[in-house]
Formats: structure tokens, C-alpha cells, sequence
């Protein structure tokens, strides 16, 4: 009779350790690229966070930065707004570029044609005549049939309009 040896189990092999590498690998990888594919641009207008209220005028005045992004193809984008907050919200005027008189839920960007060619931020003004609390503006838009929607909320109001880049009119 022969005397067989036996041995304890030795762990994980590296023919095993290397399988696992190779299943692992490709898992890696697509994990990396996900993020980036999932990433989505800014919309071509958006309201930027930096508002401000001017509470002392009658009407009181809210102004709100709008970024517009470059190359936009649009001189003009038609728009919708929701106002949550106490009173009736009125789009008055922009600037730069001319004025547009709104009504309450409608109003129209002008974009001037250095803004649409290069970017950049203009500021929209609304009044309300009852109340100068703060609240929630949402913009609805279209441009070239995709539809978008921004807002800004309550505590952008906080703070003095020049040193939020907005240059009150």
C-alpha cells in the first residue's frame, strides 16, 4: 500500500485569480464611460440663480439672470411663467435690448445679436403690485420644437442686485 499525501486546500488559484480579472475588466470599463454618456448639456436659456427684488418701487420689482447660450438660432423666444409666490407677477421689461411689454403667464425674450452669436446673460424684470414676498418663477420655452423649462426659487432673492451682477433698470 502506498502512502497518499494530502493536503490542505491552498486558497484561491491564480488561474482562478486571473478569470476573475478577465470577467471584471469589461464591467470596469463600461462602469467608467456611463457617467459621461449620461451627462446633459444646459439648456439654451436658463435662468442663472442670481435674482434679486427692488421692494421700495410701486410696482415692486423682481429682476432674474437669464444665460442664453452661444450660437442660439433664435432672435426672439416666446415664453410661459409660474409664479408660486403671494400676488399676480407681471413680465415687465429686459435688458439690454429693447423692452417688451408682457402680460401675466406670457412674454417674449429679444435676444440681441451679439447675445445670440457669443452667449451671454441678459435680465428680465417682473413687477407685482401686491407684495414683494419671495417665491418660485418657472419659464417655459421652445426652440426648435424641444421643449424646456427653468426656474429659480425664493432664496435667490436674497442680497444686493449689483453685487449679483444684475444691474437693476
Amino acid at each position: 500500500m502506498t502512502d497518499k499525501q494530502t493536503s490542505a486546500p491552498r486558497g484561491v488559484s491564480r488561474r482562478a485569480v486571473a478569470k476573475g480579472v478577465a470577467w471584471a475588466t469589461p464591467v470596469v470599463a463600461v462602469a467608467a464611460v456611463a457617467p459621461t454618456a449620461s451627462a446633459s448639456p444646459l439648456p439654451p436659456l436658463y435662468l442663472t440663480g442670481n435674482a434679486c427684488k427692488r421692494p421700495n418701487f410701486d410696482p415692486k420689482r423682481y429682476y432674474f439672470q437669464l444665460s442664453i447660450a452661444a450660437g442660439i438660432a433664435a432672435s426672439s423666444v416666446p415664453f410661459t411663467f409660474v409664479w408660486e409666490g403671494t400676488g399676480a407677477l407681471t413680465y415687465t421689461a429686459q435688458n439690454p435690448g429693447a423692452d417688451t411689454a408682457g402680460t401675466t403667464s406670457t412674454g417674449t425674450v429679444n435676444i440681441p445679436a451679439e447675445v445670440a452669436a457669443n452667449g451671454g446673460n441678459i435680465v428680465l424684470m417682473f413687477t407685482n403690485a401686491e407684495d414683494a414676498s419671495n417665491g418660485k418663477l418657472t419659464i417655459n420655452y421652445t426652440i426648435g420644437g424641444q421643449d424646456y423649462s427653468t426656474s429659480v426659487v425664493d432664496n435667490a432673492f436674497s442680497g444686493n442686485c449689483t453685487q449679483k451682477g444684475i444691474e437693476p433698470f
